[in-house]
């Protein structure tokens, strides 16, 4: 609204500010309605949305806890053939 205001007092025609606010609009409806195309397609696919990738993604977390804890051995052999070069690690709020 700042802007809108210091471009009317500054002058600007009426006629401008309206286009562009109409111009703004309509792209933001086309944004829209591409996302919402986008979110189609990922159900349609059978992609999971976000919750339930999180979701999963904490069962695979409590399993690999399992697994490390089982057999550490193992557990460095699995993220070795994944790839996956740095595990972060983090102390927990009772400092383990």
């Amino acid at each position: 609204m700042k802007n809108l205001t210091a471009a009317l007092a500054g002058g600007a025609a009426v006629a401008t500010v309206l286009d562009g606010l109409k111009e703004r609009e309509a792209r933001k409806r086309d944004l829209r309605a591409r996302l919402d195309a986008l979110d189609a397609e990922d159900r349609a696919a059978g992609r999971a949305s976000e919750a339930d990738y999180l979701d999963g993604l904490r069962k695979v977390c409590t399993s690999w806890r399992k697994l490390l804890n089982a057999d550490a051995v193992h557990g460095r052999r699995v993220l070795r053939d994944l790839r996956i070069e740095r595990v972060p690690v983090r102390q927990d709020e009772r400092g383990r």
